[in-house]
């Protein structure tokens, strides 16, 4: 069956029956006994994952032409929908001043959408480039992507394999007779700073900032003996 879709950056409770301000449609299928809901427009999502803005969403099933069954507007909740997960194994070796860094990144989901439409049509060069931009953005000093291989851009499984390493310089700080490093957790969460101290009048749709359902960030750190 065609859905019809009110996505949640337009309000959850902003619409009455009968409207015309849907502004998407879905397929919901019933397969094994399951309600699975299906986003067309996106190549790129697996099987079962939604957009971030379809959860929660108001949606009216369309009923067939020969049905008497009665319909109203619900929000979406999908219990076959894949959660959205970024995973990540992360390995620091210290040496001298500089880390060294191995990580084995893993996607689940609609985000994985992200990492199929910016990476699985480019060179391995533009891949490492682009790459290498965005992890310098996290350390003042230089930072040099050694490697990177991904593993599920060119199909449709529910996730993307992702690892490489870098080196990152001058990293340890000297504090005394100690020697300290920031423990990488390389998921940066919503911020603080997208919030202010202001009095509210309505609730932070927090969806806005975060379009991730589960972060898990893993980090062993290799010491030299001494």
């Amino acid at each position: 069956k065609l859905v019809l879709v009110s996505t949640r950056d337009n309000g959850i409770k902003s619409m009455v029956l009968p409207a015309m301000e849907f502004n998407h449609c879905i397929v919901l299928a019933k397969l094994g006994g399951k309600d699975c809901y299906l986003e067309m427009t996106d190549n790129h999502l697996p099987f079962g994952a939604l957009p971030n803005n379809l959860i929660g969403a108001l949606t009216l099933v369309v009923p067939r032409q020969t049905s008497n069954e009665q319909v109203e507007l619900t929000p979406l909740s999908s219990a076959t929908r894949i959660p959205d997960a970024s995973i990540k194994r992360i390995e620091v070796q210290v040496e001298n001043n500089d880390l060294k860094f191995s990580v084995d990144a893993k996607r689940l989901g609609g985000i994985t959408s992200e990492w199929r439409s910016e990476y699985a049509n480019m060179s391995n060069d533009d891949m490492r480039k682009k790459l290498e931009k965005s992890i310098s953005g996290s350390y003042k000093n230089a930072v040099k992507l050694l490697d990177i291989k991904f593993s599920g851009l060119n199909t449709l499984d529910d996730s993307v394999l992702l690892k490489y390493h870098y080196t990152a310089k001058n990293e340890v700080i000297d504090a005394g007779s100690m020697k300290m490093i920031r423990v990488p957790f390389l998921d940066i969460i919503a911020s603080v700073d997208n919030f202010s101290a202001d009095e509210r009048t309505f609730p932070i749709e927090y969806w806005r900032y975060e379009n991730t359902d589960v972060y898990e960030n893993i980090v062993t750190v290799k010491l030299a003996p001494n």
